[in-house]
């Protein structure tokens, strides 16, 4: 089996890097084939992990053959040790060897256009660490005596969060925090039922705590899809209810409201419907031209090396560690994090050139020295007709044929360039937006100021700037938006400031747009989701800003009810008073989740009728905890060989 792994890996990263050189000939080359190799990767190991972990278990599970294994000379944690070590041995050798030759691969000059950081193997490093997980949680279905159509494949509920943690996950050691906690689980639950036959009765605590919580992110996951299907099968009278800002070509500000499924309502910033001057009726989204729909592009001033914007990007996307700029004839243009500019051949697929800031002599916000990375994204399909490049201090014209720089603007010595853009206006002409510290600045090709406007006293406060060319010729917005931490801590009242600016005549008006009310999901199933999310998760959630889930207190009231319906099936069981109390605190912290869990590790003892009380009793307990009676001896049937001593 790991032979075959490692035919078919090997295949699957031959293939993308193939993909790669035809996409690299077609101008598309600018990112190597991590991307779509770390998908495959993370496939593969997930199913190649889970498939080996189940089979050198199940293979064993045979009644005569697990006997025969376990009654060894050694202890079982020595033997599940011994076999973990084999399969994962077989694991790296299925995986591992494909990944390593293929980022030996890249790592090699010649085969990839475009800058090599080891950083950039962290991806694939990640899925390897996740197919060790999943294989985990095969052993783990493989252990249990549960039924395969009941709670046995539970277990691979905590691999899934795993793997969605991985794509999460912003920075590489959140991810592999979630790896170690969800393998850390896993493993628990491994050897607890390693150690007791797979049989939750006999385990230890932690075996049975490693258990319980892989079970319950198993029915969490379960829920979340019950609740996915419903929204999909049900069709939804509502929607989303939210506000925006939308800004004409010739510098009209509109507001765009959106009710459910209710056709989006457009009135000016004092709330009045606005009319249609072609129609005489009222105007709808559909009367606006394309670039009325389309938000104005944004520039992210990086002000210091701890900026957060100046790490954009997740550990997964390869522009967090270096920023493709475009094409020029055949080669590909990045920009380095020491800031240099850097040409690789697309035919060769090897460095050709580089440019870096004269002498290095202007140090760099975000990096040891050279140029800042342009503030607009790349596309490699269109060569931008712009050639601007930057330092801290200097905006250069770049002639890339010549590998020339000409230098058409600098700022004082006490200033500093944050970030800079370069526009087409509508008649034609290029320009350079440029941010320092105190001003936005847009300039011609030859450094002179078409216009100047401060920026906000505090920077820190508006961290996002844009510029929209508006009609007729010379006419321009510049908006100012509030950094949204700046924004959290105001409680959301800052406002965004927008600027109307002709060219000779500065600024010609402003106003300040009221910050718009958050976004609001009407829907009943938002509700049901409210109510059916434990509450541990549910408070998680509505900490964690990427999710910004809504925290909803009814989700106690269903916790409280799986609480008490616990406590009845386990007093109903005969369950000791500290079991009952530490259930019901988990009841209470996992809500339906937890109840389903609870249910599906439970070994559940059957009952039959005490002769003493007449009540119901426990078959696995020697007296019935009603009225304290034992069973009766069993009826005589005449193949008795022992007989009792009366006598006694």
């Amino acid at each position: 089996m790991a032979l075959l792994a490692l035919a078919v890996l090997t295949f699957l990263l031959t293939v993308s890097y193939r993909q790669y050189g035809a996409e690299l000939q077609r101008g598309y080359g600018a990112v190597p084939p991590l991307g779509q190799a770390m998908t495959q990767a993370g496939f593969f190991c997930a199913i190649f992990g889970t498939v080996l972990g189940w089979l050198q278990i199940r293979a064993e599970k045979h009644r005569d053959l697990w006997a025969f294994l376990v009654h060894r000379p050694m202890t079982r944690t020595a033997i599940l040790v011994s076999k973990s070590l084999a399969g994962l041995c077989l694991y790296t050798f299925g995986a591992g060897l494909p990944l390593l030759g293929f980022i030996i691969l890249l790592w090699t000059p010649g085969h990839v256009a475009a800058p090599f950081e080891w950083a950039m193997t962290r991806p694939l490093s990640v899925m390897f660490l996740l197919g060790i997980v999943f294989y985990l949680a095969g052993m783990l279905v493989a252990v249990r005596q549960a039924r395969w159509h009941g709670s046995r494949g539970l277990g691979f509920g905590l691999a899934l969060v795993a793997a969605m943690g991985v794509f999460v996950g912003h920075e590489f050691w959140q991810t592999l925090l979630i790896l170690t906690m969800t393998g850390g689980i896993l493993l628990l639950a491994v050897w607890g039922g390693f150690e007791s036959g797979g049989n939750y009765r006999n385990q230890s605590l932690p075996g049975k705590v490693g258990l319980t919580l892989a079970c319950t992110a198993g029915t969490a996951l379960l829920l979340l899809l019950f609740i996915g299907l419903s929204e999909t099968l049900v069709p939804s009278s509502s929607g989303p209810s939210y506000s925006e800002y939308r800004f004409t070509t010739n510098g009209v500000v509109i507001k765009v409201i959106h009710h459910g499924v209710e056709p989006p309502k457009i009135v000016d910033l004092n709330g009045k419907p606005i009319i249609n001057d072609k129609t005489g009726r009222l105007l709808t989204e559909g009367d606006l031209s394309p670039e009325e729909n389309t938000p104005p592009a944004r520039i992210s001033p990086i002000f210091s090396p701890l900026d957060e914007r100046s790490r954009p990007y997740s550990y997964l996307n390869p522009y967090r560690y270096y920023c493709p700029w475009q094409v020029a004839g055949k080669k590909i243009w990045y920009f380095t994090p020491d800031g240099s500019l850097v040409a690789y051949d697309i035919v060769t697929r090897r460095q050709t050139a580089i440019l870096e800031a004269p002498a290095k002599l202007h140090k760099f916000s975000h990096g040891p020295g050279g140029f800042i990375p342009p503030s607009h994204s790349y596309d490699s399909r269109i060569t931008a007709p712009w050639q601007l490049v930057a330092s801290t201090k200097t905006l250069y014209l770049v002639d890339l044929e010549k590998r020339a720089l000409k230098p058409i603007w600098s700022v004082p010595d006490d200033e500093t360039i944050v970030g800079y853009w370069g526009y087409a206006t509508i008649a034609g002409s290029l320009r350079a937006l440029v941010v320092t510290r105190t001003v936005v600045k847009m300039l011609d090709l030859e450094g002179q100021e078409v216009w100047s406007v401060p920026y906000p006293p505090s920077f820190s406060a508006y961290a996002g700037i844009s510029c929209l060319v508006l009609k007729p010729s010379g006419r321009f917005a510049v908006i100012f938006y509030p950094d949204p931490k700046a924004d959290e801590g105001s409680g959301g009242n800052l406002p965004s400031r927008i600027e109307w600016i002709t060219s000779g005549e500065g600024v010609t008006a402003s106003t300040d747009l009221p910050p718009l009310p958050p976004a609001v999901q009407e829907s009943p199933l938002l509700s049901l989701e409210s109510l059916i999310l434990p509450p541990a998760l549910s408070a998680v959630a509505a900490r964690w800003k990427p999710l910004q889930w809504p925290w909803n207190s009814a989700c106690l009231l269903p916790a409280g009810l799986c609480a008490i319906t616990g406590w009845w099936l386990g007093r109903r069981s005969s369950f000791s008073r500290k079991s009952q109390v530490g259930w019901a605190v988990f009841h209470l912290l996992f809500g339906f989740a937890g109840l389903l869990a609870f249910l599906g590790v439970q070994e559940w003892p059957a009952r039959e009728e005490c002769p003493g009380c007449k009540k119901l009793r426990v078959v696995d307990r020697a007296q019935c905890p009603h009225c304290g009676a034992g069973f009766p001896p069993p009826e005589k049937n005449g193949t008795e060989i022992f007989e009792l001593s009366s006598a006694n």
